[in-house]
């Protein structure tokens, strides 16, 4: 299992930005984001695993700009060799 430290170093290697540990801080940049674990989804009644997931929250300035591109990751997060996210 992940630490939130773990987490947040491998989410920053993914998608550089600047990334604080469960909030933001008072003095946090402007164009910033925390990492957060939460609870996840229940066991179902097949299995008794738990499923933590985690959040990613983004705080960034607006700009507005006549033409804009969007840029899209996809995050694989793996924990010894089994992927837990995609």
């Amino acid at each position: 299992m992940f630490t939130i430290a773990e987490l947040k170093s491998n989410v920053e290697a993914a998608v550089p930005y600047t990334y604080y540990i469960n909030e933001f801080p008072a003095t946090g940049a402007d164009n910033s984001a925390y990492v957060r674990i939460t609870g996840g989804f229940a066991p179902s009644q097949w299995t008794p695993q738990l499923r933590p997931s985690f959040q990613v929250v983004v705080r960034a300035k607006i700009r507005f700009r006549r033409r804009r591109r969007h840029r899209q990751y996809g995050i694989r997060i793996t924990n010894g060799g089994r992927l837990l996210s995609a």
